[in-house]
């Protein structure tokens, strides 16, 4: 992921406040509203001119990307991944039955 790598090389990162990036990211980053011009502006100058919130940001960066690995989400996915295909087909198996209960009479498919 961008935002992890850049905050590794101790890049300050800015990204939007409204994808999941924000969650992955916390608060090791500047946060903006990437569809407010005047937004986006303000917390360009956060991220790149002022030079105290940089350097937090920087170490901020460095101990959050620490704390992710590939090696750790390799661990949690299949899990996760097995839970969410268990519910997936469950949900699935419960609309067939829902969409056989409900066939009008006659009914072709």
């Amino acid at each position: 992921m961008p935002v992890l790598e850049a905050m590794a090389c101790g890049a300050p990162v800015l990204t939007s406040n409204s994808t999941a990036l924000a969650e992955v990211a916390g608060d090791a980053v500047v946060l903006a509203d990437l569809q407010d011009p005047r937004a986006l502006g303000e917390a360009m100058i956060r991220a790149l001119d002022d030079e105290s919130p940089r350097a937090a940001l920087k170490v901020k960066g460095f101990d959050h990307a620490k704390q992710l690995s590939w090696e750790q989400t390799g661990r949690l996915r299949p899990s996760r991944c097995m839970g969410s295909c268990a519910a997936m087909t469950v949900k699935r198996q419960s609309l067939s039955v829902q969409r056989e209960e409900s066939k009008p009479v006659g009914s072709c498919g």
